[in-house]
């Protein structure tokens, strides 16, 4: 409570903003910073939305992404971060940081780092849009249909439309007013998921072809390699959400996708079901997230990474097996 009185308080005293957020944005990064763009702006403030990067095809609809700069045009009295558990994550908007000056951090990962001066995380939150939507209800500010749009989609992305462990109650009732201030579910259902490019449902193809399934029934993991993009004309944007088909598979815990990126190296992806966490597997590897999604970067070649992460999960998977035998009651 005090973070996030704090929050209120730093909103309340300062003028000028900037808002930014981890590299390669998805639903919740973009539609929270924008929201909260429009919260500040009905408050009468000045504000910047910079980012490190373009905003990726697939969320261009989101209001306001036209304003996004890569660089800021004023001196701001503070800067926020959000959705983004390390600021090293923000890539070369960093270099725009005055560490002179209030920096405030409004994130729900559960590896967030605290970098802020002021640090409001409440791993809890279904997604940084359900907190952006707080700080509207304390403000009294009611949110136009623009603002209610990037809300809804940092909510979708960060549930998995409604689906993941993460939806509750009060999700679903922050929902039913956004929709009632204007939102359309259909058409940012159609933005997200039914726009797909013929290129990614290519990628998708190949990807798939790779699939692996290991102790079990309970790990699957599949892989892109840049041979891959190349032959379909892809991009690192194109296997966004491919990690959700291993994941999807009956008695899966643990899910991955393991990505070769262009200048060396892997992305991974993990995602998880039935209370496994994968952020632990992921800080074991300098990464991050919350408890059934998470990723983090390997500085080696895909065989070699793929071996690393698999021994992790296998290692895990194991030690929870002992202890659910360890404690279950014998009749």
């Amino acid at each position: 409570m005090q973070s996030k009185a704090k929050i209120i308080e730093t909103i309340r005293r300062h003028k000028r903003f900037l808002i930014s957020s981890h590299i390669n944005p998805e639903g919740d990064s973009l539609g929270s910073a924008l929201a909260l763009r429009g919260l500040l702006v009905k408050l009468g403030k000045k504000v910047e939305v910079v980012w490190d990067g373009p905003v990726p095809p697939a969320y261009r609809f989101l209001p306001g992404t036209s304003v996004i700069k890569r660089k800021p045009s004023f001196s701001y009295d503070t800067a926020f971060i959000v959705d983004c558990p390390t600021l090293s994550r923000i890539g070369r908007t960093q270099q725009f940081i005055d560490k002179r000056k209030p920096l405030c951090a409004i994130d729900h990962h559960i590896s967030n780092e605290r970098f802020g001066t002021v640090n409001w995380v409440d791993p809890e939150a279904a997604a940084v849009g359900e907190m952006v939507y707080f700080l509207f209800k304390m403000f009294k500010v009611k949110p136009d249909r623009n603002d209610a749009t990037n809300l809804y989609a940092s909510i979708v992305g960060d549930t998995g439309s409604f689906r993941y462990s993460n939806t509750t109650p009060k999700i679903h009732r922050v929902a039913a007013e956004l929709i009632a201030l204007g939102v359309s579910p259909a058409v940012i259902s159609n933005a997200l998921y039914e726009s797909t490019s013929l290129h990614s449902r290519r990628l998708l193809a190949l990807a798939l072809g790779t699939l692996k399934v290991d102790r079990g029934g309970k790990m699957a993991w599949i892989k892109v390699t840049q041979k891959m993009f190349s032959k379909c004309q892809a991009t690192s944007q194109d296997s966004e959400g491919f990690v959700d088909y291993p994941r999807s598979l009956k008695g899966v815990q643990a899910a991955v996708l393991l990505r070769e990126e262009e200048g060396g190296g892997v992305k991974v992806s993990f995602r998880s079901k039935s209370g496994f966490d994968v952020n632990r597997i992921a800080r074991r590897f300098g990464g991050g997230g919350h408890r059934a999604a998470s990723g983090c970067f390997i500085r080696e070649t895909l065989p070699k990474a793929e071996a690393m992460v698999l021994q992790e999960i296998r290692k895990a998977l194991r030690e929870n097996a002992e202890r659910s035998v360890r404690y279950t009651p014998h009749r």
